[in-house]
């Protein structure tokens, strides 16, 4: 056996080892993320201004979490981009 053969088989074995906890793991993470977003409205928040900010501050301060902020619509492309207001 050559040395090229051996190094193939070991990198074979470990992408098939990679896959296959891919596809076993990943299952499992949506699992449970749906199992923790499960009752909360997933909301998209319209303008990226300063009311924006406000809206996701609320959202983000409500005790019951019932709401999670997912993003923001806003028809100013100088917005686009920011986080929190930051470039």
């Amino acid at each position: 056996m050559s040395l090229d053969f051996v190094a193939g088989a070991l990198l074979s074995a470990f992408i098939a080892l990679v896959v296959a906890s891919a596809r076993v793991i990943t299952p499992s993470i949506r699992r449970r993320r749906q199992q923790r977003m499960k009752g909360i409205v997933r909301v998209l928040i319209y303008g990226a201004g300063s009311a924006g900010l406000l809206a996701l501050d609320e959202i983000e301060q409500c005790r019951g979490k019932e709401a999670y902020a997912i993003g923001f619509i806003d028809d100013n492309l100088e917005l686009k981009g920011r986080v929190r207001g930051s470039p």
